[in-house]
Order: structure tokens, then sequence, then C-alpha cells
């Protein structure tokens, strides 16, 4: 670029052909995606991603949704910058909105079904079992555990746990449809 004065607006900038080294002019790939596209894709992959999981086809069915999240979004906007970080961004944010439909789906399940009794009884049944095997101190720990308190940090641990789960297996599944879908753009 050279600096050539105009007088009183300032200096004015213009570029000179072949100035500038072109190793130095290579763009690198870059993160940033088409809001309004990436909205649209990531609630579809969201929804794929919570309708696997309620089937319990979890390890499979939430990598898979963030990567069908990548590609609609590709396909949509012809991503010519789409890379493994593109994706993970992606998979992450379709993670999250696929733990909200998930979560809330599940919930509403409980109560049309009322299935939520028969959950605690199944995950007491379960403690004792395992409580059983440890005499003492375990047995303590599951008095805890059936109390109200000792439900609700189950609770709470349970809806954690799985929050992580989409989080990282979609951003999984996101990184690596970036990767072999950005591979067709080079």
């Amino acid at each position: 670029m050279a600096i050539e004065p105009t007088g009183e607006e300032g200096p004015l900038l213009h570029p000179i052909p072949g100035a500038l080294n072109n190793s130095l002019c290579l763009e690198r790939p870059s993160t940033v995606f088409d809001w309004p596209e990436a909205r649209r894709t990531t609630v579809m992959g969201g929804l794929v991603e919570a309708v696997f999981a309620l089937v319990g086809l979890w390890f499979i069915g939430i990598p898979a949704g963030a990567f069908f999240c990548v590609a609609f979004y590709k396909r949509r906007t012809v991503a010519k910058n789409l890379n493994s970080a593109l994706g993970a961004r992606l998979g992450l944010i379709s993670g999250a909105l696929g733990f909200v439909i998930f979560a809330l789906l599940g919930s509403l399940e409980m109560l049309l079904w009322h299935t939520a009794g028969g959950l605690r009884q199944e995950v007491m049944r379960q403690l004792e079992q395992a409580a059983a095997q440890y005499p003492g101190q375990a047995q303590q720990a599951l008095e805890y555990l059936k109390s109200a308190q000792g439900w609700g940090l189950i609770v709470a641990l349970s809806t954690i746990f799985i929050l992580l789960a989409f989080l990282l297996l979609s951003t999984l599944g996101g990184a690596v449809g970036g990767a072999l879908l950005g591979k067709k753009n080079r």
C-alpha cells in the first residue's frame, strides 16, 4: 500500500500491484457463519438429536444430528469457509438446543403418562441392589438418597450429566462434519 497525500482530507491508501508478498496475503479460514441459516440448521439438528436421545440412541444420534446440522448448513449456504472449528460451533449450538428440546419433551412425557413415579422406583431399586453389596456406609447413603433432598440431588446430577453429554457429543459430531465436508471445498 502506498500513502499519497491528497491535501486537506489527509492521506489515502492505494494498493500497489505486486507490492505485497503473496504468502502474506493468504487468508486463514474464517469461523464466522451466516446467522439466519445457522439458526435454522441448528434447530433442525437439535430436534434430530432430541428425538434420537428420547428413543435411547444417545451415542449415535447426538453426533449424527450435529453432523447433519453441518451438512444442512453447507448445503444451504455453500459455505466456502467450512472447517472443523465452524462445525464444532454449529454442533455445540445444536447440542444446547437439542438438550432444551429433550428436556421439554421428557418433562411433557412425564406429565402426560405419569412415568416419574416409576422412574423413581426403578432408580431406588437399583440403588438398593448396589447398596446390598456394600453394607455400612452405603446403607447411610441409600437412606439419604431415598429422601426428598437425595432425590433432588440425583435429578440435578443427572441433568448436568445429560447436558454435558449433549454438548460434548454434538461438538464432536459437528467438528467431524466440518472437517469432512470442508475438505470438498479445497
